[in-house]
């Protein structure tokens, strides 16, 4: 006589950080002519694992045997955020071939930690539902879902209570004059559209910001212009590099796009103090600068990827590095550009050349769930089921 349990995620599988998560819960009798067993209870909640790779892995047990609703029963890590669980049903008996539908909904907090997978700490979110039968064991549904953190927006209701938005409304007139941040009717606004017009308010707004990027000798290998610090998931970063007029010749330069992961260790006094770095390259730019007069740079953020983060486990930050290669004495029988040649030159087997770097941080902002959902595949299903046995 089997049973079968199925959970639905109706908004689809990633959420922003402050987001209800509303989920369809479906318990069907399979068989058309008995009666199932009684179900003595079922319950649900939501739990974010944390797992530090240095410290050691422990799986968590169950207690009273497996008749407990251990929402954390053998994963790894340790629970890190654990909602108070709801009970659906008691004592639950379905008529041959009958379903019982229930609906749960939980608003994830609002500092909540983006689902991440680094090298030195990884965040991962389940929604957990156990259903146990009268005299069998409990058995649980886990539904993975990814969250995205809304690190340094500011929460809607204080935003509206204190009149503070941080200059967000300036921001997001200067951004586009036609949009009104405030909603009219903020019972009528959803979390999501608050969360994400200030998000837009943030990365909207443009002022382009130049460099001037030195050798050790003072020379000045290429001034570097930026349209914006901060970004959301799925946008390019553009830059330009302006060649013209430097007294340092560049050969070569290479921009990579790296996320910095750094794991803390928290003192008994509170203070964080950081036991480890990481740095993970995300994208790759290199250009043959001689003779350029300008270049541009374009680097993409993959929606896939981790916004920056703050918790006092770990902090997530972003940068761009540069690594130039400049001549450290310039080349005196080299033809000018773009003139005719009357013989062929032949360029010297070796040159002397200096290299440097140079780090310019910046910002990562989620974006819309929705934008993620149709711009690629997620690796989360918004639902799944099982046969209770």
């Amino acid at each position: 006589m089997p049973v079968e349990l199925r959970a639905e995620l109706t908004q689809g599988s990633i959420f922003l950080a402050g987001e209800p998560l509303v989920c369809k819960i479906c318990i069907s009798n399979c068989d058309q002519t008995y009666e199932s067993p009684m179900l003595a209870w079922a319950s649900v909640q939501l739990i974010c694992m944390c797992s530090i790779t240095k410290a050691p892995a422990k799986a968590s047990q169950a207690v009273n045997g497996e008749t407990s609703f251990i929402a954390n029963r053998g994963e790894t890590g340790f629970t890190y955020i654990s909602t108070k669980p709801s009970i659906l049903f008691c004592n639950l008996v379905l008529r041959p071939g009958e379903s019982k539908f229930y609906e749960y909904e939980e608003s994830l907090p609002w500092d909540a930690p983006p689902s991440h997978r680094g090298a030195g700490i990884r965040y991962s979110y389940k929604l957990v539902l156990g259903v146990s039968s009268l005299l069998g064991k409990t058995q649980l549904l886990r539904l993975p879902f990814r969250v995205l953190s809304v690190h340094g927006i500011k929460r809607i209701d204080q935003t509206l209570s204190t009149g503070d938005d941080g200059g967000a409304a300036s921001q997001a007139n200067k951004a586009n004059p036609f949009v009104d941040w405030h909603p009219a009717n903020t019972d009528e606004a959803s979390q999501e559209e608050t969360i994400l017009a200030q998000i837009s308010a943030i990365t909207g707004s443009k002022c382009l910001s130049g460099y001037n990027i030195c050798n050790s000798q003072g020379g000045r290998v290429t001034r570097f212009s930026l349209f914006k610090t901060a970004y959301k998931l799925g946008e390019n970063v553009l830059g330009v590099f302006d060649f013209a007029d430097c007294t340092a010749q560049c050969l070569d330069v290479k921009v990579s796009l790296q996320s910095v992961e750094t794991v803390y260790q928290t003192e008994d006094s509170g203070e964080r103090k950081p036991v480890a770095y990481h740095t993970c390259t995300h994208a790759v730019e290199q250009l043959a600068a001689l003779d350029l007069q300008a270049a541009q740079l374009l680097l993409h953020l993959k929606p896939s990827l981790t916004p920056s983060f703050a918790t006092r486990h770990a902090d997530l930050a972003w940068k761009l590095a540069f690594e130039f290669a400049t001549l450290r004495q310039p080349i005196n029988d080299r033809p000018a550009p773009l003139q005719p040649l009357a013989t062929l030159w032949q360029p010297p087997a070796t040159v002397a050349t200096e290299h440097f770097e140079w780090e310019l941080p910046i910002t990562v902002y989620a974006c819309s769930p929705q934008a993620i959902t149709a711009s690629s595949v997620s690796a989360y299903a918004p639902s799944c089921s099982i046969v209770l046995a």
